[in-house]
């Protein structure tokens, strides 16, 4: 094995010495101690998949900088890459971005018929005859895109938040969220006598998927709907190459699972 050059000894010498602690960095960069700096260029912004020519605001865009004193140049390539979350320059909005229109405005004095540009980001809401009948089948033909998540394992408030901003993730990227299975929320323990044994879903706290409404911004489906629509052969996730138990097994937790540590 090759020997550090950086031994013990001086360990404590050279950390509480900013330009020693870069000399180090750059002079043992070949053993990987200073990450290789991302493309200013590689955005990683794209929209629900597209690519970044199909992306609103992307065109020209480039990651924003930080520029440190007293620090090198090539430090500070590396603390933008994995520090700005911005761009600059911000990017122009790519032409492709589809619109719909002739939308009835109405006001106090007349009612007209008058061009009306869609968000170049949120999505056209599905059809207003959506309804828990024929909400599978409008997002298997109209928002086949979904985002999953796993909820926050902190108390009822950290839960909440962070459930929201799944919420408005999913609308912002035209998405069908996906809920977990049910499970035990921490501080939320069963009471006796409860049938569920303390299991939970988001929905017995909110009033989301009555509301047709709001589902047809943001559809919701539970993780057993997610596995009926997109389990088969021509699904997402197909089941096919599990065996018989495991098939059963998936089928099972996506009602409820249990935390384990």
């Amino acid at each position: 094995k090759k020997k550090k050059e950086v031994s013990n000894n001086n360990y404590l010498e050279i950390i509480q010495d900013w330009e020693k602690l870069q000399q180090t960095l750059l002079q043992n960069n070949t053993m990987l101690l200073l990450p290789t700096p991302i493309s200013r260029t590689r955005t990683a912004r794209a929209f629900s998949g597209l690519p970044p020519d199909q992306t609103p605001a992307l065109n020209g865009a480039k990651r924003g900088t930080i520029s440190c004193l007293d620090v090198d140049p090539r430090i500070n390539e590396v603390l933008s890459s994995m520090l700005a979350f911005w761009n600059e320059p911000r990017g122009t909005r790519d032409v492709l971005v589809e619109y719909y229109s002739d939308e009835t405005m109405k006001n106090h004095h007349h009612q007209q018929q008058q061009q009306q540009q869609q968000h170049p980001l949120i999505p056209k809401p599905l059809d207003n005859h959506l309804n828990h009948q024929n909400l599978l089948q409008t997002v298997k033909s109209s928002r086949r895109r979904y985002l999953t998540f796993e909820p926050d394992t902190g108390g009822w408030n950290n839960a909440r938040i962070s459930f929201e901003i799944v919420v408005l993730l999913a609308a912002l990227s035209g998405r069908t969220l996906v809920l977990p299975p049910e499970q035990v929320m921490y501080l939320l323990q069963p009471k006796k006598g409860d049938k569920r044994k303390g299991r939970r879903q988001f929905t017995d706290y909110y009033n989301l998927t009555d509301n047709m409404d709001f589902m047809r911004h943001v559809p919701i489906i539970s993780a057993e709907e997610f596995l009926q629509l997109e389990g088969g052969e021509d699904g997402i996730i197909p089941l096919t190459g599990y065996n018989e138990t495991w098939t059963k097994h998936l089928h099972t937790v996506t009602k409820s699972c249990e935390e384990r540590k």
